[in-house]
């Protein structure tokens, strides 16, 4: 995904992981935001759990993934040198279904 039409910008990797390590296995959305050079742009994992981006500005980033069944992770990238590529690892943790359901029906404790 190109950021912008910037031939001095960096290379995003970014990788999703399941909590045991692996790579997803369906397809997240992959949000990337740097706020000071205005940049806002998504898109969807490939099949090996990863999104790239080209053209990403110097600065501080931030990453947004989230997907059905995942908690939405938040993570900073920092863009330092727009002559190399940068990869940077996101790790996205299941909701799992007994989890939202304990949570719900908890009763109140009485005192």
């Amino acid at each position: 995904m190109d950021v912008q039409a910037q031939a001095s910008g960096s290379r995003l990797n970014i990788s999703i992981h399941e909590p045991n390590g692996l790579p997803v296995t369906q397809s997240v959305t992959v949000n990337l935001s740097c706020p000071l050079m205005n940049v806002h742009v998504s898109g969807p994992t490939a099949e090996n759990g990863s999104a790239q981006f080209s053209n990403v500005p110097e600065g501080d980033c931030f990453v947004e993934v989230s997907g059905p069944g995942y908690k939405t992770a938040h993570e900073r990238a920092v863009v330092i040198n727009s002559l190399s590529g940068i990869r940077q690892s996101v790790y996205v943790y299941l909701h799992s279904a007994s989890e939202v359901a304990a949570v719900s029906s908890k009763a109140p404790v009485s005192l």
